[in-house]
């Protein structure tokens, strides 16, 4: 029988060992906790990304800071930031900001920027492509396709039946096929709205895939919740009153829940948008000579 979000119980599983020298905590903000919710460090900020060497960049609505893991500042660049990751090499950082997006150097250079007004820029997100160009998501600009210098518009992406404003988190699967998270699906079947995790073929100009609970219904969210890409198999999936979930692509099924991170993590507060991460912590924690407990055992 088919699982479904709301009957899996299972805050621990482990199915194989294939990650073993990996050890994965959830992160919220920059507060980083294990399997149990348990917080296992809390950094200043409300956004940060780190690297094994003990490093870490924490951003507010005042500035983007770089710290070593003696706590000691290494550099700050003022501006409201409200989003920062990593390109796929971590040699440089991307940034959201009212005003603009940013690529800057990991000593704090800023590499190249492009001027935009985005009114809900704390709902944006901005990922590397394996090629290079950058994701650029969100209710005010769809998904749009940058050159790696963020200077020039490759692709402005359009989904049939699929509002923009309703769609967030937009990840390249490969060349063709676009992850993403859709606020509000309509059906024909049903006079309520309802949201799901969802793959557009550009090939094919249609939906591929899209998963979400049954009653669908209860998985509704206006705007919050998101989805990210943990592996080539996994998806986390983050909601803010049911939960947080592994769905497996091999499996086509949740393979992993856990109502105690859920209940410990601020899903309710004003940065619910924020969506919860899934990170290989096992090098950062042991730079800052963290004794970490129960870290999440992928399945």
């Amino acid at each position: 029988m088919r699982c479904t979000f709301f009957f899996i119980l299972l805050t621990q599983w482990t199915i194989s060992n294939a990650l073993s020298k990996s050890e994965y905590f959830f992160v919220e903000g920059c507060n980083i906790r294990n399997s149990r919710g348990i917080p296992q460090l809390i950094l200043p900020g409300d956004y940060c990304l780190f690297l094994e060497d003990g490093t870490f960049f924490s951003s507010t609505s005042k500035k983007l800071r770089a710290f070593n893991k003696n706590k000691s500042l290494l550099w700050e660049i003022e501006g409201v930031f409200f989003r920062i990751s990593f390109t796929a090499d971590k040699k440089s950082i991307l940034a959201i900001t009212s005003k603009n997006i940013l690529k800057i150097s990991l000593r704090g250079k800023v590499i190249s920027q492009r001027e935009m007004v985005l009114p809900d820029a704390f709902a944006l997100t901005l990922y590397e492509n394996p090629d290079g160009t950058i994701i650029l998501s969100g209710p005010s600009v769809g998904v749009v396709i940058l050159s790696s210098d963020l200077i020039q518009v490759i692709n402005e992406i359009r989904i049939p039946n699929v509002v923009s404003s309703h769609l967030h988190d937009a990840q390249l699967l490969d060349q063709k096929q676009i992850l993403f998270f859709n606020n509000q699906v309509k059906s024909s079947k049903s006079d309520s709205d309802y949201s799901a995790i969802q793959i557009f073929d550009q090939k094919a100009s249609k939906i591929i895939f899209s998963f979400g609970p049954k009653p669908r219904e209860f998985f509704y969210s206006s705007f919050g919740g998101g989805v990210d890409i943990v592996n080539s198999d996994l998806l986390l999936i983050t909601h803010p009153s049911t939960g947080i979930f592994l769905y497996s692509k091999k499996r086509k099924d949740i393979v992993f829940s856990t109502l105690e991170v859920h209940r410990s993590l601020s899903l309710f507060s004003i940065n619910y948008i924020q969506k919860v991460r899934l990170l290989d912590l096992h090098g950062f924690l042991k730079t800052w000579e963290v004794i970490a407990r129960k870290p999440v055992e992928l399945p």
